[in-house]
């Protein structure tokens, strides 16, 4: 666990690594990371129980599920997460109920890419691009904090250009959130980095 974390941050100068807990919410893995300094990716209650018991800061997780009932955002800012993904205006009226709550809310967006991940998640989740400054718009008229964007590829994405894709992607969005006074002070990107089954993937630096 320890190689595999410190030969991603490695890999990834900079860059925050949060674990996601749907892949995985052994716990030893969760305390393994937690001590190694690593922060969590949750998508439900459940993950949200799991991590509190290693003694990580609710604050720190990002709730990175787009869809959520009511009853999951009611539980997830009780137990403390502050930090929310979006990607259409019916999840962003879910937050006016917490106008009295300063709620980072990060908005999914998805790119078109030639080859897909083996589990391509971009059909499933994320607005397009040009759907991204109304939801910003929206997000600062129920009185949140629009604090950034985030994408997913998919799960065992063997090609590296489809994250360069996104990454510049987002770069271009965020000149155009800058216009409307819109700060992006978290760019989450997703997940998704293959490891071997049968076929040989890239390595990680790659």
């Amino acid at each position: 666990i320890a190689k595999n974390y410190n030969d991603i941050k490695a890999a990834l100068p900079g860059v925050e690594i949060h674990y996601a807990v749907k892949s995985n919410n052994h716990p030893v893995i969760l305390r393994d990371i937690h001590m190694l300094g690593g922060k969590f990716d949750i998508c439900s209650a459940l993950e949200i129980k799991d991590v509190i018991r290693t003694g990580a800061d609710p604050a720190l997780l990002i709730h990175s599920h787009p869809v959520k009932s009511e009853r999951e955002f009611d539980s997830a800012i009780k137990a403390g997460v502050r930090t929310f993904v979006v990607d259409n205006p019916s999840e962003i009226d879910k937050l006016r109920k917490y106008s009295e709550l300063n709620l980072k809310i990060l908005i999914r967006f998805r790119i078109a890419v030639v080859n897909k991940a083996v589990v391509n998640l971009q059909y499933k989740f994320g607005c397009t691009v040009d759907e991204v400054l109304p939801l910003a718009r929206k997000i600062r008229e129920v009185g949140q904090e629009f604090h950034g964007l985030c994408f997913h590829i998919g799960s065992q994405c063997v090609h590296s250009e489809n994250y360069a894709n996104a990454i510049n992607a987002a770069g271009e969005l965020i000149k155009q959130l800058r216009s409307e006074r819109f700060d992006t002070s978290m760019l989450d990107i997703g997940g998704g980095f293959p490891v071997q089954y049968c076929e040989p993937v890239p390595p990680l630096d790659q």
